[in-house]
């Protein structure tokens, strides 16, 4: 049985996004997401996220991944380890999207939205 794995984020990009391809030649491209909250003694806080795009969406909205741009992601989480030069175990947890929506606009076309 599959246990629910799922989220949502809205963020702006910190980082200009590279399209690559892996070993097996899939598609990717990985962003930072700044995230904004205020909690309830009204201090602000930014998390920052890894998300990951495979694929299509990857190479469908590669070129719209720009730095400051406001979007919504749906997705997933994955984690992995690895070893550092150091001996230190490192673990990471990204975001795999399978969605993203484009916030904001500035063309007044309004939103636009790309899934997997």
């Amino acid at each position: 049985m599959n246990e629910l794995n799922v989220i949502t984020l809205i963020g702006r990009i910190v980082n200009e996004a590279e399209l690559k391809t892996s070993a097996k030649g899939k598609s990717h491209l990985s962003i930072t997401l700044a995230n904004h909250s205020v909690s309830k003694e009204d201090k602000e806080e930014t998390n920052f996220f890894k998300v990951r795009l495979w694929g299509k969406l990857a190479e469908n909205t590669r070129e719209y991944l720009k730095k400051g741009k406001l979007i919504a992601v749906c997705g997933r989480l994955k984690q992995y380890a690895f070893d550092s030069p150091a001996g230190d175990r490192i673990m990471i947890v990204e975001i795999v999207a399978s969605q993203l929506q484009f916030l904001g606009g500035g063309n007044g076309k309004g939103k636009k939205k790309a899934e997997v």
